[in-house]
């Protein structure tokens, strides 16, 4: 099994323009090249916490609705992406998080590390995504499925899996994904495997207990692959991380 972990700190200097090969930036140093990257966006505005050495989301200007947030994201990409593009809804939820609302997915600068594992794989790959929002990553890693391949996005909120299989249909990768709704680690119970990709990306303290369920039912296929999303030291103790 490999274990991949995906940092905020990594994804923020990238974004940034703060090189990963920069000696170790502080978080200050981050704070000011994300606030200087995103200084248009209104949403949210980001801070260090020196004496932690965090970044933290110090204050939204106005409410964040995460269900808002989604519509909004789907009439952005429904107005602005090419149908059956998968690349073009991709750019196009880009182009929303920087010029409107600020998204909870993994974004252009991570994403390619999710492709690459999609492709080292191949097309009859077998996904299972923990956490769906809008569909964002079901998308980009979906678009590099064949007939044979399948995607399993589980989010808790049915409002995202109704998004998420919208997007997908926008894209044209709906006939290799399945969106469900529920608890976790009730759906992990009654799927069936193995899955040789899975991407953990919804609420950071279950990483730990859905991935011994996924490992102890034999969800991950020999030599499979777990992605964890959003751990490093800008988040803490990361005590849900194995």
């Amino acid at each position: 099994m490999r274990l991949f972990a995906l940092g905020l700190a990594g994804f923020l200097a990238l974004g940034a323009g703060v090189r990963p090969e920069a000696a170790d930036p502080s978080p200050t140093d981050l704070a000011r090249a994300v606030q200087r990257k995103y200084e248009g966006i209104r949403d949210f505005s980001v801070i260090a916490t020196a004496p932690q050495k965090r970044l933290a989301i110090k204050t939204f200007v106005a409410p964040y609705s995460t269900g808002l947030v989604r519509e909004a994201a789907l009439r952005w990409a429904r107005t602005h992406a090419k149908p059956g593009d998968p690349a073009s809804v991709l750019s196009s939820l880009d182009r929303f998080a920087v010029e409107k609302r600020f998204l909870m997915n993994v974004g252009d600068e991570k994403g390619p590390l999710l492709e690459r594992i999609v492709a080292r794989i191949g097309p009859g790959a077998r996904i299972l995504e923990l956490g769906t929002f809008v569909g964002y990553s079901a998308v980009l890693m979906s678009r590099h499925l064949g007939a044979a391949g399948r995607l399993v996005s589980i989010d808790v909120d049915p409002e995202s899996a109704r998004v998420g299989r919208a997007m997908a249909e926008l894209a044209g990768t709906a006939d290799r994904c399945e969106f469900l709704h529920g608890k976790s680690t009730l759906v992990l119970g009654r799927l069936d495997g193995p899955f040789d990709l899975v991407f953990l990306d919804h609420w950071k303290g279950l990483y730990l207990d859905d991935a011994r369920v996924i490992l102890d039912r034999g969800l991950l296929a020999p030599g499979g692959t777990i992605v964890a999303d959003n751990v490093g030291p800008l988040f803490g103790d990361n005590a849900y991380v194995p």
